[in-house]
């Protein structure tokens, strides 16, 4: 285990107990294999050769890092330890959306042909009670941001930004001080990222179509506050007229280096291209947040 200390405050600002976290992470009573399930890179959105291992009861996720990905966490470790506390809520709750990095993990093996290799511990964001119909990973670009056949072909696709904006989706909340809210959680959120100097990152959307669900909306909350308390896990919800969305910023690891640093050069500048993914932290961030006020939520009121 790697910065125990460090992880040990991580999860008590989202309201994770010890023994419940090494209850689930740990082997169970008189068994002699993991209950985990490996998600390998094929079942995974975009380019990462990452692999996954998930939890048997769908709250955990481990994910293997590359070097890159070790050294940013550990960089901002501290940091992020700082900004995830300055978030804490009421009855254990957090508002961050920020990935929730909870156990860092070096296994090393006794079989040569196996690689050793590094795996980060992180909540699922999307195990809630709900069935996700949907999902979509979205990062305020729009140059070639659309799905491609290879993905929509997968048993489970994660569509992208211009796939969103084709259908019209919206996340409706019921009040203009609900969509004020999580856009501050948001510009917290994506403002630190930017102070650390990180790009890349998306907010994954879940959706739960009521339609295609058993559930119904009378036995759902009609805020924010009631419906996390009826979900069993931590996971972010907002429910809508025609479903419920399951939310969280992911994929926060990418900080703007030289390699980055030249592909805003020469994809975006030089060759005249608008709006592509690469962008410095700060025109990031704020493309990002426009994006979501603009294309992602809106209210009734």
């Amino acid at each position: 285990e790697l910065f125990p200390d460090d992880f040990k405050k991580i999860r008590a600002a989202f309201g994770i107990g010890e023994a419940e976290y090494y209850a689930v992470l740990g082997l169970q009573k008189n068994r002699v294999e993991s209950g985990y399930s490996v998600v390998g890179s094929a079942e995974a959105s975009g380019r990462s050769h990452s692999f996954f291992f998930l939890s048997a009861d769908q709250q955990y996720i481990l994910k293997s890092c590359t070097k890159q990905d070790v050294a940013t966490l550990t960089r901002i470790l501290g940091s992020f330890r700082e900004h995830v506390t300055s978030c804490k809520s009421g009855a254990g709750g957090n508002s961050s959306l920020l990935p929730r990095y909870i156990g860092l993990y070096k296994l090393v093996s006794d079989d040569s042909t196996f690689p050793n290799a590094t795996m980060v511990v992180m909540t699922n964001f999307f195990a809630g009670a709900y069935e996700i119909h949907h999902k979509y990973d979205l990062k305020g670009s729009t140059y070639k941001r659309f799905a491609s056949e290879k993905e929509r072909s997968k048993r489970s696709p994660v569509y992208k930004d211009l796939d969103w904006m084709g259908e019209g989706r919206r996340i409706t909340f019921l009040s203009v001080e609900e969509v004020k809210s999580i856009r501050q959680r948001l510009v917290k959120d994506t403002r630190y990222l930017s102070e650390q100097g990180l790009i890349d990152y998306s907010l994954l959307v879940g959706v739960h179509n009521l339609k295609k669900g058993s559930i119904k909306t009378d036995k759902i909350g009609s805020n924010a506050e009631e419906r996390e308390k009826r979900e069993p896990m931590r996971v972010i919800t907002v429910k809508c007229t025609e479903g419920i969305y399951y939310l969280g910023i992911v994929d926060i690891l990418t900080p703007f280096k030289l390699s980055k640093k030249a592909e805003t050069l020469f994809s975006g500048i030089l060759a005249c291209r608008q709006n592509i993914s690469c962008q410095p932290p700060s025109k990031y961030h704020k493309r990002f947040i426009s994006f979501c006020e603009n294309e992602i939520f809106t209210s009734k009121a």
